[in-house]
């Protein structure tokens, strides 16, 4: 489905107006309050990226500078924002004020998705595009099902090789550090039986 550009540029215009109502109403009241910092970062990016995306051929700078501006709100601002205003929806003083922020914001990251892909095609054109290595899932190291695991697994060991000592050799060794395995046969003397007096007498 192709993106109407004049349609995301009529409906990010018509945010930034709310936001520059929201923002006269209620300055004066909560310009000390931790959320109107991020209040006034989502006005300045949004108007930012209005204005750049009105022209009708932009230039490199000016997409450099567009897609900064939409990966610096999706990547980073994004979440501290939600969890700002969202703490204004959790006093229960500015409920209203707190919903109507977080509803602005989910339709601006809707808005940037949008534009994001509306302008891919010079993204990629210069080269902005964020490469994304895949591995291989088809090969496990013995390290990776370790860690997997949980647990080690020890030395990897290599059934084909053969042993590098010969068989002779090896008996040498053995009988050098052990000593022979045959026994010497003790001399068992036989004890002469003593006869009684009985075979004495009858020889």
């Amino acid at each position: 489905m192709a993106i109407d550009k004049r349609l995301i540029v009529g409906q990010l215009h018509q945010e930034l107006r709310y936001i520059q109502l929201i923002y006269h109403r209620n300055k004066n009241q909560h310009k000390v309050a931790v959320w109107w910092k991020h209040f006034n970062e989502l006005k300045r990016s949004v108007g930012q990226v209005l204005v750049l995306i009105q022209n009708d051929k932009v230039r490199k700078v000016e997409v450099i500078r567009l897609r900064n501006l939409i990966q610096k709100l999706r990547k980073r601002q994004i979440s501290r924002m939600y969890y700002s205003f969202n703490g204004v929806v959790g006093l229960g003083q500015f409920v209203t004020l707190g919903v109507v922020l977080v509803g602005l914001l989910a339709k601006i990251k809707a808005l940037y998705d949008a534009i994001y892909e509306l302008y891919e095609a010079e993204f990629k054109t210069f080269g902005l595009l964020e490469k994304q290595t895949v591995s291989d899932p088809s090969h496990i190291s013995s390290e990776q099902i370790g860690t997997l695991n949980g647990e080690e697994i020890g030395e990897e060991i290599n059934i084909d090789e053969q042993p590098t000592q010969k068989p002779d050799m090896a008996a040498e060794n053995f009988a050098a550090v052990y000593g022979s395995r045959k026994k010497d046969k003790k001399k068992v003397k036989k004890k002469k039986k003593k006869g009684s007096a009985m075979d004495d007498i009858f020889g």
